[in-house]
């Protein structure tokens, strides 16, 4: 099954995944290089720390590639940081 973020994760031929927390970048429509995460707090944590160094405008989303379920999305903007849980 395909989806916005790609091919879904299947457990019968790859196995479980170690780190199914991924961060996609919505603005370029591609995971974001080096962060899978293996729980949820710190696959946030990532986001956030991806966001501090962005350009205004710039949307991340936090998801989960076995069930392809969006957590959350950060979206920076001028007067701050949106936070939209998923």
């Amino acid at each position: 099954m395909s989806d916005k973020y790609g091919e879904r994760w299947d457990t019968r031929k790859r196995g479980e995944s170690l780190r199914p927390y991924r961060i996609w970048d919505a603005n370029k429509r591609h995971n974001v290089r080096w962060r899978c995460f293996t729980d949820k707090e710190h696959a946030l944590d990532g986001a956030w720390l991806e966001l501090r160094t962005a350009r205004i405008g710039q949307s991340y989303e936090v998801y989960d590639i076995r069930t392809m379920k969006l957590i959350a999305q950060y979206t920076k903007r001028i007067s701050g940081v949106v936070v939209q849980k998923g």
